[in-house]
């Protein structure tokens, strides 16, 4: 079975990553996952699940991260479905983080610029 994996980074796309048989009762659509991604491990959001993939040479999920999934089947249903729910946690992520420019940080005529 293949877990298509939404992964925390700036990028609007999900990845297939193979569910190994220990795992297979515990990942479902909405369960936050360890992959590898290139030399590191991260983390994601199973965002569906697959019998097939495109992609001939796929890596195991590592492990699952709790045991209550991020989303319910209701939520996953919305317009835009579960890739844009998690899109948006990263913006306001992002917008959380990023500070707010003052007038008194900035050199008198600089322009205001945003992080995100």
């Amino acid at each position: 079975m293949i877990a298509r994996v939404t992964l925390e980074l700036a990028l609007r796309k999900e990845f297939d990553y193979l569910i190994p048989p220990e795992l297979v009762d515990k990942v479902d659509v909405g369960s936050r996952v360890q992959v590898p991604f290139g030399g590191r491990k991260m983390l994601g959001c199973v965002t569906a699940l697959a019998e097939e993939s495109a992609h001939a040479r796929l890596r195991p999920i590592i492990k699952v991260i709790g045991a209550q999934t991020l989303v319910t089947p209701k939520s996953s249903s919305w317009p835009g479905g579960l890739a844009n729910i998690i899109a948006a946690r990263r913006r306001l992520r992002s917008r959380a983080s990023c500070p707010k420019p003052s007038a008194r940080s900035r050199p008198a005529g600089a322009s205001v610029s945003s992080c995100g």
